[in-house]
């Protein structure tokens, strides 16, 4: 009688516990990527304005939610694919598939999307600036070409491209250039800090005029007309003292706070994940939310709340009234209020922590396509681990050439808005799954494996707390996405895009279930071995 297949491909997985606790910090920093987050939110939080004390202690709450119910399942199950290896025991394996990879697919398309921000958002402003203060007609002309079509492609291209390195090579090598990466970018955001510090609103608006003088060719009160040419376009400024404006601000601040997703994906190759990970994550998050604010009120005090208001609505509604020769995100205006040394670092730290954020997402998605392969769901090709770097190598090529296809797809006219609109709504699908099913996960989890509840670090009334507090703040953010068009997550083209994908990736897990019977189920009735 021929011999059953194994339940799992091997007997090991084959990776290496070598990551630290602040790894695990860096890690979620990286994959945040804190300048280019804080540049959106600089981009959108003014439109909506709102009591900031408020919407951060929103913010505060759900992140700690998140980590701590992500924390109690990878205390369990410290393996890589993290709410996948979690959901597909707990509630069942096509949910826990379906909402895991979703999120992967999601972040990858992040990367492609960067592929083509990466210009305007740190080349651009760099050249641009650097053209005006010195004259140089030469510099001013390259920022303007390197947003160009064809320029995009090529230097988008090798941003998603040659960062793969990193996280090809092995992990210690990846961990060694994220952690001085991280470093780096933190001098660039200490920088920021420096310069608006002292600043005073004054002070910046002279700032500004001298600078937009310079570019525009004529003297002018270029900071007031910003204001003017915004209101007479149809902006009204926000209420900076609203509680709901409060809420509404939760939205734009939680993109780069759920933490507790970031390390429970690597949670195979974690050193004592129960307690590198709580650590390294719960620091992750209180910098986040403590840098996050600090700069924001800053940016506010230095530069004005109407300013900064209407600046945005002109680059979103009547760009051509911005006098300035690149898009004005948050680093081209603090360089406007430096020096050209300053400037630069600042946007040099920038553009090194988003090459670094590239094989971070690379990771993410890698260490889920091996776990689906560990448990047979896709082929063992994408489980194959190299002797030498201890790292799923095939799956992180993968995940290159997944990032590298959606790259073709967001620069192609045609492809291009539905890219976009897919991207809008991907939060909506990123709270839903895995973290608000993981909420639901943490509340029925006693009847679902009364077995291993006593091994979980938080239990009885705690953990029903957690999980439904996971849950609300989950679903407030889900409201919020599809009642509000300022998120630009309600497009109903961009909703069926998203479900149209979630009926694919449960066809692939069918498909699947079909081909392997018995022996699929029975994988998500163990843990996976180490």
């Amino acid at each position: 009688m021929e011999k059953p297949p194994p339940v799992f491909v091997r007997e090991a997985t084959g990776l290496v516990r070598e990551v630290s606790s602040f790894s695990v910090f860096t890690y979620g920093t990286t994959v945040m990527g804190y300048q280019f987050t804080l540049y959106y939110i600089l981009s959108l939080a003014p439109l909506v304005g709102g009591n900031l004390a408020f919407g951060f202690l929103i913010m505060a709450v759900a992140m700690l939610s998140n980590i701590l119910v992500y924390y109690a399942f990878t205390v369990i199950m410290p393996r890589s694919g993290g709410d996948y290896v979690f959901v597909s025991r707990f509630l069942h394996p096509s949910v826990g598939f379906v909402g895991n990879i979703s999120y992967s697919v999601f972040l990858l398309l992040f990367t492609a999307i960067s592929g083509v921000t990466i210009e305007t958002v740190t080349l651009a402003p760099l050249f641009g600036y650097l053209g005006v203060v010195y004259n140089s007609s030469a510099l001013i002309n390259l920022a303007t070409t390197i947003t160009t079509p064809l320029w995009i492609f090529i230097i988008g291209l090798i941003y998603i491209l040659v960062p793969s390195y990193f996280a090809i090579r092995s992990m210690k090598f990846y961990l060694r250039a994220q952690n001085w990466t991280f470093l780096l970018t933190l001098i660039g955001a200490l920088a920021i800090i420096a310069i608006l510090a002292p600043m005073s609103q004054p002070t910046f608006a002279a700032d500004f005029n001298a600078f937009a003088t310079q570019y525009m060719g004529k003297s002018a009160d270029y900071y007031q007309s910003v204001i003017n040419s915004a209101g007479t376009s149809g902006w009204t400024l926000p209420s900076t003292s609203s509680l709901w404006g409060g809420v509404l601000f939760y939205p734009i601040i939680v993109v780069g706070g759920l933490y507790g997703i970031f390390g429970a994906q690597i949670a195979g190759e974690i050193r004592r994940p129960q307690r590198s990970y709580l650590l390294g994550t719960i620091a992750g998050g209180a910098f986040y939310l403590i840098f996050m604010a600090i700069t924001i009120l800053l940016y506010y005090n230095a530069m004005g709340f109407n300013f900064l208001s209407a600046i945005d609505f002109l680059l979103y509604n009547n760009p051509s009234q911005v006098p300035l020769p690149a898009i004005p995100y948050g680093d081209l205006l603090v360089a406007i209020a430096s020096n050209p040394a300053a400037a630069t670092l600042i946007v040099v730290t920038g553009f090194i922590g988003g090459i670094i954020y590239v094989p971070s997402s690379y990771l993410f998605m890698s260490r889920g396509l091996f776990a689906y392969s560990f448990d047979r769901i896709l082929p063992e090709w994408f489980a194959k681990v190299s002797d030498r770097t201890h790292g799923p190598v095939n799956a992180v090529l993968a995940s290159t050439a997944i990032t590298t296809i959606l790259f073709i797809v967001v620069n192609i006219p045609q492809s291009a808005s539905y890219a976009f609109l897919f991207s809008s709504v991907a939060g909506v699908a990123n709270v839903i799954f895995p973290a608000f099913i993981l909420g639901v996960v943490a509340v029925v989890v006693y009847a679902r494996k009364p077995q291993l509840y006593d091994s979980f670090p938080i239990k009885g009334w705690k953990l029903l707390l957690v999980g439904l507090s996971e849950m609300f703040f989950t679903a407030l953010l889900v409201y919020l996405y599809l009642t509000n068009s300022v998120y630009g997550a309600n497009t109903p083209i961009g909703l069926e895009l998203i479900i149209g994908c979630w009926i694919i990736f449960v066809l692939i897990y069918a498909f699947a279930r079909l081909r392997r019977g018995d022996m699929l189920k029975l994988a998500f009735q163990q843990i996976p071995p180490e």
